[in-house]
């Protein structure tokens, strides 16, 4: 069920593709965009994965992200650019940032 924009509780208890933690049934989560980075069904096709809303994993990106960086953009309009306000929603301190 979706809670927000980019944003579904979680039916299911699941792993994090972000953070490899826990995501338990009812926990908020959002999907990576980036489907190549996803898991693979029976026939063979890519999906995105599941990761908790506030995690960002590397070389993809979220629907929550990006809902929080077109808010900000819209909110700001041609005083920030597009990437001046990636670098800052990327940069907050809330996230949790995919690691080695």
């Amino acid at each position: 069920m979706e809670i927000q924009e980019g944003v579904y509780e979680s039916d299911f208890t699941m792993k994090c593709a972000c953070c490899n933690k826990n995501i338990y049934r009812g926990e908020e989560i959002t999907r990576t965009l980036d489907s190549t980075h996803g898991m693979s069904t029976r026939s063979g096709k890519s999906r995105p994965q599941w990761v908790h809303y506030m995690c960002v994993p590397k070389n993809t990106s979220t629907e929550y992200f990006e809902n929080i960086v077109n808010e900000i953009q819209s909110f700001y309009g041609s005083r920030m650019t597009e990437e001046d306000v990636r670098e800052s929603v990327h940069s907050h301190g809330y996230w949790t940032h995919e690691k080695n």
